[in-house]
């Protein structure tokens, strides 16, 4: 069916009969062939409403225009969005017990365009008067670029994969459900991943429903039937679960939002269909100047060159007046580069250029679109530049165990390094032992033990919750001192006490830190009243109430246990975090 059917089938209001007409721009051909019109960017409708209103029989034509969907995904103004599922309860089958359902995302639509059309014909059911046309699209725009069901969505492909699985409760009222408290009713233990979103998220209010989870020919959802836990995006790629799940509600965005890296590494131990980016880093669990201070993460000079990651850009211009392009693809521009001349109603001239370039990129695609803006036909113009970024102070840094955090990068030759014979071994990153004490962060330490075990034996691990391959604190990792700690030098000098160095699986994150660092070189900064600024916020989380029902209705044996306060290895690291006194 196409499009312009199926709107007309599915609208409705005050008995009109609705006619409605696809309009198509002609594709035109510029003189260039990299850059042709390809398609059209929007979907332009005519609908012919006709029927009996208070004054007799009326007809009016009103004119509406959508962005062009795959599936539930579309484009607005250059942001990826996607319409989510909506949840509600299933009331025909309210006598027999809670059951909830799912409304479709063409339902969803379709049902808001319907009651925005069906408001604005109140004036002409009852005076003929015809509706603005710019109030009704205005309306529909707002609706798809800000309702709640009309998520963003990271252009990654770990977000893009987890769409299907996007729920939002929407105005579903129930004396057991808050969502911002992520409390629960009974019924959905099982359904619906508690830990996607984190608690008091005012932004987003969209939960991942738990991956396996299905809805029967009455879109009523259907318990999964292997025993998941969570949702497609953690369940596949987070390692160690047991170990941290004070912090895994962190874990779905920090992965939807990394970064594709240039030379990115199979982890030693990884998920069960893990598609992550990341590079393993020789890592030292200890303190080093201001380096380390709050969330710091320290990066050596040579590893920060390594740890290259892609970062596209995209430049647009939408107008009805002329345009001009300057480059063609494979053109290497930088920040300060004129890409468009956009020509206004005077003829004046603007050159667009693209600020976010940190050095030199490369134009990898461009393309031309039918479009429309505020009613006005327009071409619209999409440049696309790819560049590879090497690591620099202030990008964000994540790991596998929820720990965030702010590079800082440090010359080679003040960083420390091992001894090995007749060689120096230089140690890559520095994460403070109070960003693993104060996140109880001890997956960090599981995997940097786990991925020296993997080295050694020439193996690759598969972590899946709560089935780990290897625990902490197996004889097999304190046999091959996959545990032991290691004697670090700095300029010669031998320090005091032996650190915990192994190799650690860190990624990019596409975020730039706009946090002032409270310490920068050694000195502490102060705020505006010339006070010291403070420490960072204490983060992390507790397992609250509904995950343990989620956990205790799948029926999984002593995951409770391993949750708990006394969970196997916290004696042993909080013991190894003390030993960890170079500073």
């Amino acid at each position: 069916m196409s499009i312009s059917k199926f709107i007309e089938k599915k609208l409705s209001s005050r008995g009109f009969k609705f006619k409605v007409k696809e309009i198509n721009n002609i594709d035109s051909q510029s003189s260039n062939t990299e850059i042709s019109i390809l398609e059209n960017d929007v979907q332009k409708f005519i609908i012919n409403i006709s029927g009996y209103t208070k004054i007799g029989l009326r007809k009016c034509n009103i004119s509406l225009v959508l962005p062009i969907f795959n599936g539930n995904i579309y484009e607005m103004n250059g942001v990826k969005r996607a319409i989510i599922r909506k949840l509600r309860l299933n009331y025909a089958k309210l006598l027999v017990g809670r059951s909830y359902i799912i409304d479709d995302p063409s339902k969803i639509l379709m049902d808001n365009i319907n009651e925005i059309i069906s408001s604005s014909l109140e004036n002409f059911y009852h005076k003929g008067t015809v509706p603005p046309e710019n109030i009704i699209q205005n309306s529909i725009d707002n609706f798809l670029k800000t309702d709640q069901v009309c998520q963003y969505i990271p252009d990654n492909k770990i977000a893009v994969r987890g769409i299907p699985e996007m729920i939002t409760f929407g105005d579903l009222i129930e004396n057991d459900l808050d969502v911002e408290k992520r409390s629960f009713p009974n019924e959905l233990a099982g359904l619906v991943d508690y830990n996607s979103t984190s608690t008091g998220d005012r932004i987003n209010f969209s939960y991942r429903m738990v991956k396996g989870t299905k809805t029967n020919s009455q879109k009523e959802l259907i318990m999964n039937d292997q025993k998941n836990l969570f949702c497609s995006t953690i369940q596949d790629n987070a390692i160690g679960i047991q170990y941290n799940p004070g912090r895994v509600h962190l874990l779905r965005p920090q992965f939807e939002q990394s970064l594709e890296i240039v030379d990115s590494e199979i982890p030693y131990i990884t998920g069960p269909n893990s598609v992550l980016n990341g590079m393993h880093f020789l890592t030292a669990i200890m303190n080093l100047s201001y380096g380390t201070y709050e969330d710091a993460i320290l990066f050596s000079e040579s590893a920060a060159a390594r740890f290259r990651c892609i970062r596209k850009h995209k430049i647009r211009s939408n107008t009805s007046f002329n345009t001009e392009i300057l480059v063609s693809i494979g053109s290497k521009v930088t920040a300060i580069d004129s890409l468009v001349n956009v020509s206004d109603v005077d003829d004046k001239i603007t050159n667009m250029c693209c600020s976010k370039i940190q050095a030199i990129g490369t134009v990898t695609d461009i393309k031309r679109y039918h479009s429309s803006s505020y009613g006005r036909d327009t071409i619209k113009t999409v440049i696309e530049i790819t560049e590879h970024c090497q690591l620099h102070p202030g990008d964000k840094i994540t790991t596998r165990g929820g720990i965030k955090g702010v590079a800082v990068i440090f010359p080679d030759n003040k960083m420390p390094y091992i001894k090995d014979n007749d060689r120096d071994i230089p140690i890559d990153v520095c994460i403070s032992p109070t960003s693993i004490y104060n996140r109880k962060s001890i997956v960090s330490l599981w995997e940097m033990a786990l991925n020296n075990y993997c080295i050694k034996n020439k193996t690759q691990l598969v972590s899946i919750p709560f089935n780990e391959p290897i625990d902490f604190n197996d004889k097999i990792l304190i046999e091959e001192g996959c545990h032991d700690l290691t004697q670090l030098y700095i300029k010669d000098r031998k320090l005091i006490n032996k650190t915990y160095v192994n190799p650690l699986f860190i990624i990019r994150s596409d975020k730039i830190a706009h946090e002032i660092l409270s310490c920068k070189d050694g000195e502490q900064r102060l705020n505006t009243n010339h006070l010291p600024v403070s420490g960072s916020k204490a983060s992390g989380q507790r397992m609250d109430v509904s995950n343990r029902e989620n956990i205790n209705f799948k029926g999984l044996i002593n995951i409770d246990k391993i949750m708990s306060e006394r969970s196997p290895g916290k004696n042993h690291v909080c013991n190894l975090i003390k030993s960890i006194k170079n500073d």
